[in-house]
């Protein structure tokens, strides 16, 4: 316990460069750990350890690990062209603070920049980088109660940020850009807030800027989304009980599609110059969401429903100038509601039905006048 390394090079060992176990209030500063055969620097069963303006680079395994260590901080340190770049495993109240993680690579481990792993709980990600990985900027992987909050996700492979069998999460203030896959990936959690936070430019590969497969109880919040070839912000995969609220979808092939998801809310929310696509879309499985002053404009359809989309509510929301509809019920989409809506300056029509459609009511909507009346 108490001990301090610093200024110290750990090169080319077969194992790892620096190894805390089983201590207290050990503090590593400006040490460099590089290409040793397993991890720059590992901590493991220990607490109140600070590992800060390190660098770790080339490790073939990990560049700074944390293993069942609490009350710890990462701070200010470089990890770079390492398996992975920074890993907590079973670890708990720990602060990560202003790393940078950049070009982990698959051809020695998993190719993450920071990944919160299994059991990893009540730990504060804020202010990091992870650019250039080969496999994800930032992950959270079955742990709960986590904080990432003003993180730089940016060119990486993959996904910007990813959340996995999480709960009681927080995503806030985070931008995740130009990265190949989706900007934000929300699998199988629940009870997460995401707010604040900017996806644009991502999924050359084909990606959405937010998705949200299998989840459910979450709040999506004042984000910005922009300039994905998928949706902006998309709901699948039975997906349930999402309140989105006051979010900006622009340049997308869809600004909100909702497909396989039930029982959601989208409010105040805006989805305009989605060029060639809908603003708000829902399709095959979509049933009981509701969706309420929101505004579409300049878009190919406004709102769009179509397959099997249906028990929706849509009510005081604007559509104009879209290239086609305002509003669309097609295909199959039967028995949604359509009340106090808006629509002006539609290139085919403000509002229509076709298909196989049964079931819809329209009442009290202002279709084809600017001021609604």
């Amino acid at each position: 316990n108490d001990n301090q390394l610093s200024g110290n090079t750990a090169r080319e060992n077969r194992q790892g460069g620096f190894i805390v176990d089983g201590s207290a209030a050990v503090r590593l500063t400006g040490n460099r750990g590089v290409a040793n055969g397993s991890d720059g620097f590992l901590v493991t069963s220990s607490t109140g350890v600070r590992v800060e303006d390190n660098v770790a680079k080339d490790n073939a395994i990990r560049g700074f690990a944390f293993g069942n260590v609490t009350m710890s901080t990462l701070a200010s340190n470089i990890a770079a062209g390492n398996g992975e770049g920074i890993v907590l495993a079973a670890s708990s109240g720990n602060t990560v603070v202003s790393n940078v993680a950049s070009g982990s690579t698959t051809s020695k481990a998993a190719g993450v920049g920071i990944w919160i792993r299994e059991g990893s709980t009540q730990n504060v990600v804020r202010s990091n980088t992870a650019t250039g990985n080969q496999n994800g900027g930032f992950y959270l992987d079955a742990s709960d109660d986590n904080q990432l909050i003003a993180n730089i996700a940016r060119a990486n492979q993959g996904d910007g940020f990813g959340a996995w069998a999480s709960a009681n999460a927080v995503f806030t203030g985070n931008s995740s850009i130009a990265n190949t896959s989706n900007g934000f990936l929300f699998n199988s959690s629940t009870r997460l807030r995401v707010g604040a936070n900017v996806a644009k430019g991502n999924g050359p590969d084909g990606g959405n800027a937010f998705v949200f497969l299998g989840s459910s109880d979450l709040r999506v919040e004042h984000n910005v989304a922009a300039g994905s070839p998928w949706a902006c912000f998309g709901l699948y995969d039975g997906t349930i009980g999402v309140t989105l609220t006051g979010n900006s979808a622009s340049g997308c092939s869809a600004g909100f599609d909702i497909g396989s998801a039930t029982g959601n809310t989208l409010r105040d929310n805006t989805a305009n110059a989605n060029i060639g696509g809908n603003g708000f879309s829902l399709g095959n499985g979509a049933v009981a969401n509701t969706l309420s002053a929101n505004t579409a404009n300049g878009n190919n359809n406004g709102f769009l429903l179509w397959g099997d989309a249906s028990q929706n509510t849509l009510t005081g929301n604007i559509a104009n100038r879209n290239t086609s509809f305002g509003f669309i019920a097609d295909a199959a989409a039967s028995y949604n509601t359509f009340t106090y809506d808006t629509a002006y300056g539609n290139g085919v029509l403000d509002a229509g039905q076709s298909g196989e459609c049964v079931g819809n009511t329209w009442l009290h909507n202002h279709f084809g006048t600017m001021d609604g009346i």
